[in-house]
């Protein structure tokens, strides 16, 4: 998770930058970050809610991202096994509206 802290102490030192930061970092890294143990996931919209579906055992089947202060990006963490391998959704809110989405 070292790329993805690295990522946060940035934007927490520049956050008038935020957007160019997570927007570089994703073109470098891409979504979903998965490192020791765990795995973030960003997305971007105009969203009310976004939520993660999932089919894993042991975990809510609905998690919910968290919005980036002053922006539109959504991001979430959570810890896997090493050599998990999981199906996953998008679950975006507009209003009274929910849409699933493939990452």
């Amino acid at each position: 998770m070292t790329r993805v802290l690295d990522l946060l102490k940035r934007i927490e030192t520049d956050p008038d930058h935020t957007i160019h930061l997570v927007e570089h970092f994703l073109e470098r890294f891409g979504s979903p970050v998965v490192q020791e143990g765990s795995a973030t996931f960003f997305l971007r919209g105009p969203y009310d809610e976004v939520l993660l579906v999932h089919w894993v055992f042991g975990l809510e089947s609905r998690i919910p991202f968290h919005r980036l202060p002053n922006t539109d990006v959504w991001s979430l963490s959570i810890e896997l096994p090493q050599s998990a391998r999981i199906e996953y959704k998008f679950e975006v809110v507009h209003g009274d509206r929910r849409d699933w989405i493939r990452d």
